[in-house]
């Protein structure tokens, strides 16, 4: 049966809920990606004097969810035979069966156009071609290699950080280095998160078929990498207040989470328990991922009242 024959088809109606073709976008990530990407564009806005329409800043955060969803539903389509040997994924749509490939390929691939076309017609030919890139290395690249090798962490976290340079340039046109700032912040906190994962639930992703550094490059190795990325992390994020980026609030609430979170993540280091340790280094990261861009937009709303 085509694609479009099993969207006509009426005999798969119970499969076809709302829920479910919410979920095969990542609703979650998705968000993420918008929150951050608007962050970004309003600092890089207020340090560069650019700015867009209202009815322009909502067409290319459109355009970047568009993105991302349709993303989203292409990798849950091409890893439903892997998902559904995982447990924390076993219940997503087309890993469950209740939805089928075909339709994620579709699905995906139409929001994926859309994207592309409505940012076109929005945005700078620039952020076009950062959302292409960001489409491609994130379907065609990191979602096989996570089968090949463990180095697919790194190269995963170019597109999900791009979000920011998507919008960013949207802004001004070009590549800013407070926008570059905040994209290698992002980049680099994808590295402990993820990390962390693959220790705490690396048996789970191991007889999925995903290669995890904690299995082909060691535990130790793992951990050690955490404990540096963490520290380059806190070190690039606050790199935002010598760019004039950020004021005393940022710079403040980035060294105290900051050292919050590098104290967190060196003092289980030496532990026994890595799991629990690992699972720790994942909460803590949202944590300070949350902290630390709802202080960059609090801090640009204090500076540009003082204005």
């Amino acid at each position: 049966m085509t694609p479009t024959a099993r969207l006509l088809d009426k005999s798969l109606a119970p499969a076809w809920r709302a829920r479910d073709l919410v979920t095969l976008t990542k609703p979650n990530i998705t968000l993420m990606s918008v929150v951050v990407a608007a962050g970004s564009m309003a600092i890089v806005g207020a340090t560069t004097g650019r700015a867009l329409s209202p009815v322009s800043w909502v067409l290319v955060l459109a355009g970047i969810a568009l993105s991302v969803m349709g993303a989203g539903a292409l990798n849950m389509a091409l890893e439903h035979a892997l998902d559904a040997r995982m447990a924390r994924t076993k219940n997503r749509p087309i890993a469950a069966g209740r939805i089928s490939p075909e339709v994620g390929f579709v699905l995906g691939g139409l929001l994926s156009l859309f994207a592309l076309v409505l940012l076109a017609m929005t945005a700078p030919a620039l952020t076009v071609a950062l959302t292409f890139v960001a489409q491609v290395s994130y379907v065609a690249i990191y979602t096989p290699m996570k089968q090949k090798s463990a180095w697919a962490v790194v190269v995963g976290a170019v597109p999900g950080a791009l979000p920011i340079l998507m919008g960013t340039t949207a802004m001004t046109g070009r590549i800013e280095s407070v926008g570059l700032c905040l994209f290698a912040v992002m980049v680099i906190w994808q590295l402990p998160h993820f990390m962390a994962i693959t220790i705490y639930r690396r048996r789970e992703y191991t007889a999925a078929g995903y290669r995890v550094a904690a299995e082909s490059m060691g535990l130790e190795w793992t951990k050690t990498a955490i404990v540096a990325t963490t520290a380059l992390l806190v070190a690039v994020s606050l790199m935002l207040g010598p760019l004039g980026a950020a004021g005393f609030i940022y710079s403040s609430a980035a060294a105290v989470v900051g050292l919050w979170f590098a104290v967190l993540v060196a003092a289980g280091y030496a532990g026994r328990d890595d799991a629990r340790w690992a699972r720790k280094v994942f909460l803590g990261s949202l944590v300070y991922q949350m902290v630390l861009f709802c202080s960059l937009g609090l801090d640009a709303v204090v500076r540009g009242m003082g204005a």
